[in-house]
């Protein structure tokens, strides 16, 4: 059976301070590689748990960054990964690693987090990046047999852009029939 862990990064200074975090390569904190260690057996379970497998081969891939490959290390022990760079981390432009309470008053900022989440930022991220990771998706799920297993190591709006491909009724069926 073909089985998919979506996994977002643990957490970060940025995290932790409420920032806008994309493009930055930092690593994880104390606090967040702690909580990945107390859910590491958790999620080896759910990736190899199959009563009809006794063999599972898992392949383990993240986006390339510091956060992303410190989490698979962790959660898997593992240092064996593809780094998907196409899947690279939003780029929040002039918002990059910065608060609300920084950020609030400016006229850009509030026209941006008034509108649709996924609208352009300001030298920053575009829309057309959902589209490619919609067709990274889909490639990767057409070469993977139905028996496969993997483990991706991302960030949050990647993975509610793939979770909503799966999904969807017409994705869903294209994904199960790879």
């Amino acid at each position: 059976m073909k089985r998919i862990l979506l996994l977002r990064h643990g957490s970060t200074e940025a995290n932790e301070r409420f920032l806008y975090c994309g493009r930055s390569d930092i690593s994880l904190t104390d606090k967040g590689k702690n909580y990945l260690q107390s859910r590491a057996l958790s999620y080896q379970k759910k990736l190899n748990s199959d009563e009809k497998e006794n063999s599972v081969n898992v392949k383990y891939f993240t986006s390339g960054m510091k956060r992303t490959d410190e989490t698979l290390e962790i959660l898997f022990d593992t240092r064996s990964y593809e780094r998907l760079t196409d899947f690279k981390e939003m780029d929040f432009g002039i918002y990059e690693m910065k608060s609300y309470d920084e950020l609030k008053d400016r006229p850009d900022y509030r026209e941006w987090i008034s509108g649709d989440f996924y609208s352009n930022i300001p030298v920053g991220f575009s829309l057309k990046i959902h589209n490619r990771y919609y067709s990274l998706f889909c490639s990767f799920c057409a070469r993977r047999s139905s028996r496969s297993r993997a483990a991706f190591s991302l960030f949050l709006s990647a993975i509610i852009i793939i979770a909503s491909y799966i999904s969807s009724p017409t994705h869903s069926r294209a994904y199960l029939h790879h």
